[in-house]
């Protein structure tokens, strides 16, 4: 990780004045989501970070438990706090959505768990620097592209299939109402 994706502190000079939306990861891979919206004023302790689109972001408490992310372009401009491990992806070596879905494979989830020692909740704690030691595979960047391009086509699919479920849910019930109601005529 440290040569294809290194971890990268943009550290953020807070203002009391302007307000930041800090962002957390959810687990089992669900995504990064905007925990609040603060003036400065009101981060009097902890230290935060810039988060950029295509970011591979590690909740670093929470890693163990599938709590890994993409950096979309609605996070842009975001910021994650000293828990939330930011890595750069290197463009020449790899893409964002290909190591994510390296480290949704059972591999790559096993290297995540293998460098978070610890054995409960609280003490399985990816640290900054066990996490540039992660080795990841790095197939040629075009041969990623080709796989991020499936992947799309693929979500395409679900999405498809999961509204045309929802089409289908509405449907039924809105037929029902009309049979029975007498608004369907025989023929």
């Amino acid at each position: 990780m440290a040569e294809v994706a290194p971890l990268v502190r943009r550290e953020v000079e807070i203002e009391a004045t302007r307000e930041y939306t800090e962002i957390g990861v959810r687990s089992f891979y669900n995504g990064i989501f905007h925990r609040r919206t603060m003036p400065g004023s009101e981060f009097s302790w902890q230290s935060l970070f810039w988060v950029k689109e295509g970011d591979l972001v590690f909740s670093n408490l929470m890693a163990w438990e599938k709590a890994i992310a993409v950096a979309e372009a609605h996070d842009e401009g975001t910021a994650g706090n000293h828990r939330m491990l930011t890595c750069e992806v290197n463009p020449k070596l790899a893409t964002p959505g290909f190591l994510m879905a390296y480290f949704r494979t059972f591999e790559g989830f096993s290297s995540i768990v293998g460098h978070s020692p610890g054995t409960i909740a609280r003490n399985k704690t990816l640290s900054s620097q066990k996490l540039p030691t992660i080795e990841v595979p790095t197939p040629p960047v075009e041969t990623q592209k080709w796989f991020d391009r499936l992947q799309a086509k693929a979500q395409e699919a679900r999405t498809i299939r999961a509204n045309t479920a929802q089409d289908v849910k509405t449907l039924i019930p809105a037929m029902l109402h009309e049979i029975f109601n007498g608004g369907a005529k025989a023929a």
